[in-house]
């Protein structure tokens, strides 16, 4: 089987990757996946409350398992993006530079032989890292939320959060 070579990671270039992998695998499961609610019911057991006031993480952490969000924050009284680590308890809100996602070997799968996955640019039968939709042992489970307090009494209708570009630290 062909492996992909792994490469020099920083934290924003393993966020970004993290981040593209799981929305590439998060619309691949579309097609494997049987139809299902895309929304919380009422009593479903979904809602989920966060502390406005819940702390901020210092020192720079490497998450390769358990539950993170990506999403805006205006905890530090401005809009920016950080990370939700809730991979111990209590959970707190992380700055991008602070973290690594390691994806480990654990979530290591095949490309199928379809159509339907040919933007992995990988070719079938060619193992890739894959975040996973639901939880799984071992492999950190990255999400994106709005949950944040302070953001959700600032909005009225919603949310689009668009990635326009990245830049790469080592160039």
């Amino acid at each position: 089987m062909n492996r992909v070579k792994p490469t020099r990671f920083t934290p924003l270039r393993s966020l970004v990757r993290a981040a593209a992998l799981a929305s590439a695998i998060a619309l691949a499961g579309l097609f494997l996946a049987a139809p299902a609610s895309a929304f919380a019911e009422p009593g479903d057991g979904l809602d989920q409350i966060l502390d406005p006031n819940q702390a901020q993480g210092s020192g720079q952490v490497v998450l390769d398992r358990g539950h993170v969000d990506f999403g805006p924050t205006l905890n530090t009284g401005e809009w920016i993006i950080q990370i939700h680590d809730d991979t111990a308890s209590p959970s707190y809100w992380r700055n991008l530079e602070d973290v690594v996602l390691k994806v480990s070997d654990a979530a290591m799968l095949q490309v199928p032989d379809a159509p339907a996955y040919a933007f992995l640019g990988q070719a079938p039968g060619s193992e890739v890292w894959v975040v996973p939709q639901a939880q799984k042992p071992d492999v950190v489970w990255a999400g994106w939320n709005t949950q944040e307090p302070n953001v959700l009494g600032s909005l009225k209708l919603g949310t689009t959060l668009t990635v326009l570009g990245w830049r790469d630290r080592a160039t």
